[in-house]
């Protein structure tokens, strides 16, 4: 009987330690449970990160595209204005030229001048006294009078023009005659009436002394 009670108390010993055996063995496997638990969590957590940063880095390329787009596009209309103007200056200048052509700024006509015409009277006459006499080697013949400046007091030099010609002009005579004498040397006075000369005109005169 003694016997007997002693296996019975090893039998309830080892049922002891099998229980506390598959409890911690239960205790392990849950631990390895959540700790798999943990990691396919903490992967789902890595793989969520992953696509977000993706997503975001999508979405930034995006906006980096449409900037560089706007940028390309803006340049383009830039480009484009300015041969737009130039275009517009180009139809400008030739409208301009056109216009010029097809409407020419009118010539004023030149405005003469006015001038009075001279009267008969304010013509300039030449009086001209041609003296046929042969006064001899070293003498002269002078002419005084009245008229284109002649003075009866003092004798003016006639032109020697050939051996027996001497000649005298005016243009100042006023009227209608000159009244004059020959002279030789301013001394001597030649024969006769005074001489009426037309003014305006030649004459020719044959004196005596």
């Amino acid at each position: 009987m003694p016997t007997k009670k002693t296996t019975a108390g090893t039998t309830t010993s080892s049922s002891t330690a099998k229980k506390r055996t598959l409890k911690e063995t239960a205790k392990t496997a849950a631990t390895k449970e959540e700790a798999v638990a943990t990691k396919a969590t903490a992967a789902t957590t890595s793989e969520h990160a992953t696509t977000m940063h993706s997503t975001a880095a999508k979405r930034t390329a995006s906006a980096d595209a449409k900037a560089v787009s706007t940028k390309v596009s803006a340049s383009a209309s830039a480009a484009k204005k300015p041969a737009s103007s130039s275009v517009a200056a180009r139809k400008s200048t030739t409208t301009a030229k056109t216009t010029t052509a097809k409407k020419p700024a009118a010539a004023k006509k030149p405005v003469a001048a006015k001038t009075n015409k001279p009267t008969p009277a304010a013509l300039e006459t030449v009086t001209t006294i041609v003296v046929k006499y042969d006064v001899g080697h070293g003498n002269s013949l002078y002419i005084r009078g009245e008229g284109g400046e002649l003075s009866w007091e003092t004798g003016v030099l006639m032109e020697n023009s050939s051996s027996d010609e001497w000649v005298w002009s005016t243009h100042t005579a006023s009227g209608d005659t000159i009244n004059c004498k020959v002279l030789i040397n301013d001394e001597i006075w030649s024969e006769g009436e005074n001489w009426s000369i037309a003014t305006g005109e030649t004459s020719t005169l044959y004196p005596a002394f």
